[in-house]
């Protein structure tokens, strides 16, 4: 399976990278940058980088989703087994989840050319938002579960994709405020949200089974055990969701972005 996957994988990252063209003069910026490297040391590139607020608020929301996709994808056979008392819905469940994203990702690019990626995003956390909570305070069965994290499914949309084009324009924004221009540094925030996120997300799955008192041993949880189960499944996620909507809140870079957009051209024609 990992070979087949590993496979696809290769493929498409070639046509990627194969289909994907420089739309600027390639010497030009090479030489700008490594000027730029020489004259910035690292220090100083983290200096200006902690001046980035947008840096820091895009980080918050990279580590939360991630811990989010973490506790769904963790305790998701749980739910299914123990919940809804039948392993074998893990298949469905998980459908329910991912197809609905990758539908999404050939259309976002309309739905990020109608809304923006702000609002896109936002409006991602409230359908999220609605689906935990359709599992959480409606009787568990199968139906509200597929409705639920087809909203979850929905909702990430915005988040797969508008998420990391907005790195982009954070990259933008720092190189306004403080006329340096940081890619690299400003791109730790995927990977280092990623993988808090992920280490996180597995460390709530194993603290929510504990605080449950899930027993392995045991053929058939107590009640107490399933009703914690369908509380960390749910709840945890509405709670991380709540407060990455309050994040993004302050991160409305689409709002100033042809300000920043303009400043640059400008500078750059002067540079020029």
């Amino acid at each position: 399976m990992s070979l087949i996957f590993g496979g696809i994988a290769i493929v498409l990252l070639l046509i990627t990278f194969l289909g994907t063209k420089e739309r600027t003069n390639i010497e030009q910026n090479t030489a700008k940058k490594q000027s730029a490297d020489e004259k910035t040391s690292v220090g100083e590139s983290f200096k200006y980088l902690f001046k980035n607020k947008y840096f820091f608020l895009l980080t918050i929301v990279f580590v939360l989703n991630y811990t989010i996709l973490g506790v769904n994808n963790g305790l998701r056979i749980y739910y299914a087994r123990d919940v809804l008392g039948n392993a074998g819905l893990m298949g469905p469940l998980t459908l329910c989840f991912i197809l609905p994203k990758m539908i999404g990702n050939l259309v976002y690019p309309y739905i990020n050319k109608l809304l923006g990626k702000w609002k896109s995003m936002m409006l991602g956390y409230v359908i999220e938002l609605a689906g935990v909570l359709i599992m959480a305070f409606f009787p568990a069965s199968f139906t509200n579960a597929v409705i639920g994290l087809i909203c979850l499914g929905i909702g990430g949309i915005p988040h797969n994709a508008g998420l990391f084009a907005m790195v982009a324009d954070v990259i933008d924004y720092g190189e306004w405020k403080t006329g340096v221009r940081l890619d690299g540094l400003t791109n730790s925030a995927t990977s280092f949200g990623m993988k808090v996120g992920a280490g996180l997300g597995s460390a709530l799955v194993g603290w929510g089974l504990a605080w449950a008192a899930y027993d392995g041993a045991l053929t058939a949880q107590t009640a107490a055990t399933v009703s914690g189960i369908k509380t960390v499944f749910t709840l945890v996620p509405a709670v991380l969701i709540v407060i990455g909507l309050v994040t993004l809140a302050f991160c409305n870079l689409d709002k100033i972005y042809p300000q920043i957009a303009a400043g640059l051209e400008e500078r750059k024609a002067k540079a020029n």
